[in-house]
């Protein structure tokens, strides 16, 4: 009897400790409190397709959607590198596009999303502002998708190295 009790006691130990591990982790990983609803990582279940926005011709995976306890949604976008002082513009865009493609998708516009770095978390509010600078910068890709040469638009030899274009692009730095 003595057995089984301690058994018991160990069983519940386990399973306190093990609680309290994968609290830590999901804590330590950037991802919010709540429900994954959408998962691009592969890690919890598979994503049948892409997000996609009609209206704006956009399409997307987040590597998470977080509905939260207030039932709010959040896009979460990870990156691997270490955090800037601030988050790039470019990665604040990709982030401003998931918004838009998570409220045409779920019908719920968020309030913000997440930008993870290695090291770091940004949290960014989805405002009207960064909407229509979202707005414009699809304007000008889109311009920029029916000119013939189109200069580069950085000085960074690790964009150009990891280019699907390095090989035959004029201006390329690596």
């Amino acid at each position: 009897m003595n057995q089984l009790v301690i058994l018991a006691i160990l069983c519940i130990i386990f399973a306190a400790v093990s609680l309290w591990v994968s609290q830590r982790l999901r804590t330590d990983s950037g991802i919010p409190d709540g429900d994954v609803v959408y998962d691009d990582a592969g890690s919890w279940y598979e994503v049948a397709k892409p997000l996609f926005n009609k209206e704006l011709m956009l399409t997307g995976k987040p590597d998470y959607v977080v509905r939260a306890e207030d039932g709010s949604l959040i896009p979460v976008e990870f990156k691997s590198a270490k955090a800037p002082v601030q988050p790039y513009d470019g990665h604040v865009m990709q982030l401003i596009a998931y918004c838009a493609l998570v409220e045409s998708h779920f019908g719920k516009r968020p309030s913000h999303g997440i930008i993870r770095y290695d090291n770091k978390s940004f949290n960014i509010d989805y405002t009207p502002h960064l909407e229509d600078e979202l707005l414009a910068v699809l304007e000008e890709m889109r311009f920029d998708l029916e000119d013939q040469d189109v200069a580069r638009s950085h000085d960074a030899w690790q964009r150009c190295n990891g280019c699907g274009f390095k090989d035959v692009c004029e201006e390329s730095l690596v």
